[in-house]
């Protein structure tokens, strides 16, 4: 977009600001803003009846997901020879399961801890054939041999039968699911240990800088749980000279829209995602799995599309909703029908763009800096067409649950999952423990939003309420017979609570 279009766009922020403040616009409904509640100063509180209790309740909760998922780990073959096996299998996969569902950091730690806090235990209550804890080196030197894409296979099938479950998409979602799509980096190194480890080039004296990058899909739901969906690995095929040009997160896409179809089917959810994805043949594979999208879109990017939009959005002034939403102000502007053709076959596509711009006052408390007006601006390209009735759904309830995926990375990265760790060199078992991660944020979100966990969840936080499960593992005077009792106590079928754990209204 061109200055003298930026000016001019600044322009009418302000005066759609000056409108709604002084009264000169009237604004169409109000809507509360969320806040998230506040969580005590506190990671664990309590003696050891309260750890009992909480112990006793998590058992239950293994007790009733455990089955279902060692049954799909079952599938993953054994790439070890029979003889002279101290372990199962099975029993190496939950160890790396274990060791990230604890926020175990590294190998190094995981034979300490997972040996040291009575984990064992615990297990043996749903799974007796756990005797002991085998080595983190075995563990690594297996997954190095292992068919890493079963491991995904098996995490796949536990997740496509979990969200297809009766009633799931009416209490969980308003409408198809929604998936959030983006990029993630782990790790990167000053020299190229792997074949497949992707490169570029950093700095003013352009040294090479080679990294691992994942290409990863969420399930957000509308109790404000995030789900792992798919991981694809962004990686070389070996060739690492010449002109080839290195995998990316857009082809990295097109693969992963096959597997998203194979787990939600057509019209099966709603793809939310930034600007990269703004463009006409990511547009076309959802239109042709029928999916619905409200996709991010760039100033500059798609320019012939802004410039339609733009006419139409002046040619149809109706095309207006101001919305009060908590202590901001939105005004959204929207064009229906734009063409756009793109490709060397000449694909034509009906867009519809929607711009909000939004405004509000920043206090600065903390800093106690003078308060100053914030003039935000953000456009989307939806498959719905744009109402006055769906305009604010879209917009804020829908496309901005993007952050979610954002949010998600920052709890891979920084809350106890280590995911900037290496945990192996190896490019296979690097695979096998990143999808074994997501095994264990699929069962560390399981027992937080379970109906029997949620009350800890709501009061320590989820990293607290691991924190105070580590806590618990490692007090001696934890009664195993009791947790193992309480275990096995019957239940009715285990289920998530639909409620937000974290959010209240706003008052206005």
């Amino acid at each position: 977009m061109s200055r003298r279009r930026l000016e001019r766009q600044k322009e009418r922020d302000i005066k759609n600001f000056d409108d709604i403040m002084y009264g000169r616009v009237r604004l169409a409904c109000y809507k509360d803003k969320p806040k998230k509640r506040a969580l005590p100063n506190q990671v664990a509180s309590g003696g050891t009846e309260e750890q009992q209790q909480m112990l006793g309740q998590l058992a239950r909760v293994y007790h009733m997901i455990f089955p279902g998922l060692m049954w799909k780990l079952s599938e993953v073959k054994d790439p070890r020879s029979p003889r002279n096996q101290s372990h199962s299998l099975l029993v190496l996969l939950l160890h790396v399961i274990l060791m990230f569902a604890f926020h175990v950091e590294s190998r190094r730690q995981a034979n300490d801890v997972l040996a040291e806090m009575g984990a064992i235990g615990i297990l043996q209550a749903v799974f007796p054939e756990m005797k002991t804890m085998p080595h983190a080196d075995t563990v690594a030197n297996m997954l190095e041999n292992v068919n890493a894409e079963e491991i995904q296979d098996a995490y796949t099938k536990m997740f496509r039968e979990y969200v297809n479950r009766p009633g799931f998409r009416d209490k969980y979602a308003d409408g198809p699911l929604l998936v959030a799509v983006d990029g993630s980096q782990s790790f990167t190194r000053d020299y190229r240990w792997d074949e497949h480890a992707l490169c570029r080039h950093v700095g003013e004296q352009k040294e090479e800088q080679f990294y691992t990058s994942y290409l990863e899909a969420v399930l957000v739901l509308k109790n404000g749980a995030v789900l792992p969906v798919y991981t694809e690995v962004i990686e070389n095929d070996g060739e690492v000279d010449g002109d080839k040009k290195q995998d990316c997160e857009t082809q990295a896409f097109h693969r992963m829209a096959e597997k998203l179809h194979s787990i939600f089917g057509r019209g099966g959810l709603t793809l939310v995602a930034d600007g990269l994805y703004a463009s006409g043949p990511i547009v076309s594979i959802c239109n042709e799995y029928h999916w619905g999208y409200m996709l991010s879109l760039k100033d500059g990017d798609m320019s012939s599309v802004w410039e339609d939009a733009e006419g139409l959005i002046k040619a149809e002034p109706s095309n207006l909703l101001e919305v009060q939403w908590g202590e901001r102000v939105q005004s959204i502007r929207w064009a229906n029908g734009v063409e756009y053709t793109y490709g060397k076959n000449h694909t034509r596509l009906r867009l519809n763009l929607v711009v909000c711009h939004e405004m509000w006052t920043e206090a600065y408390e903390r800093s106690k800096k003078k308060p100053a007006r914030i003039f935000k601006r953000y456009a989307w390209l939806s498959s719905e067409r744009i109402t006055s009735q769906n305009a604010f759904h879209l917009c804020t309830e829908v496309a901005r649950r993007r952050w979610m995926i954002e949010s998600s990375f920052h709890t891979e990265k920084n809350r106890g999952y280590s995911f900037k760790h290496c945990f192996s060199y190896n490019w296979n078992a690097m695979k096998a423990y990143h999808y074994l991660m997501k095994f264990a944020r699929f069962l560390n979100t399981l027992v937080a939003y379970s109906g029997l966990i949620f009350d800890y969840t709501r009061q320590k936080g989820f990293q607290g309420l691991i924190q105070s499960m580590k806590a618990a593992l490692y007090n001696g005077r934890i009664d195993a017979s009791r947790i193992r009792a309480m275990a096995e106590k019957k239940t009715r079928k285990w289920k998530m609570v639909t409620e937000n754990i974290f959010l209240v209204a706003a008052t206005p």
